[in-house]
C-alpha cells in the first residue's frame, strides 16, 4: 500500500462520524497540531506529530488492510524524508520485506536499503533506480 487515509484531517471532516477518531492535542483553531493518535474508518492508524491538522514531523502509520507499517518523517500527509516501510510482498509468506531510505512526497527516491527477513536468515541489498547498479548482501 502507497495511499494513506487523509479522512479527518481537517475540522469540517473530523464532526463527521465517518471520518476516525482523533486523540490528541490540538491548537486554537481546534486542528490537529502537536502529538495525537488517529484511527481512520478504513482501520488505519497514524500515531505521531501534527502540524496546523496535517500528519508533519515523526510518526507511525499502520495499514489495517495487510499489517504494513511506515515510521518515519511527514510532511503535509505525505511521507517525506527518511523513513522505515515494512511489509509483506505475498501475505501468506513469512517474508517480511523493509524497505530504508528517503522519501519525496509519498514516493520512493533513488537510492535503498532493501532488508528481506525470513526465517532467522536477513537478506539485504542497496538499490539505486534506474537500475544502473545493484549491490547485494546476503548475512546467514
Amino acid at each position: 500500500p502507497e495511499s494513506m487515509s487523509d479522512a479527518g484531517d481537517d475540522e469540517k471532516q473530523e464532526e463527521k462520524p465517518n471520518h476516525g477518531v482523533y486523540e490528541g492535542e490540538r491548537d486554537e483553531s481546534k486542528r490537529r497540531h502537536g502529538k495525537g493518535l488517529a484511527v481512520f474508518p478504513n482501520g488505519d492508524k497514524y500515531e505521531g506529530e501534527y502540524f496546523e491538522g496535517k500528519r508533519q514531523g515523526k510518526g507511525v502509520y499502520t495499514y489495517a488492510k495487510d499489517g504494513s507499517v511506515y515510521e518515519g518523517d511527514f510532511l503535509n500527509n505525505k511521507k517525506h524524508g527518511f523513513g522505515v516501510f515494512k511489509f509483506k510482498e505475498k501475505p501468506d509468506t513469512p517474508e517480511l520485506q523493509v524497505y530504508e531510505g528517503n522519501w519525496f512526497e509519498d514516493k520512493k527516491t533513488r537510492l535503498w536499503n532493501i532488508h528481506i527477513l525470513q526465517q532467522r536468515h536477513l537478506h539485504r541489498r542497496m538499490e539505486r533506480r534506474p537500475q544502473t547498479w545493484r549491490r547485494i548482501l546476503f548475512f546467514r
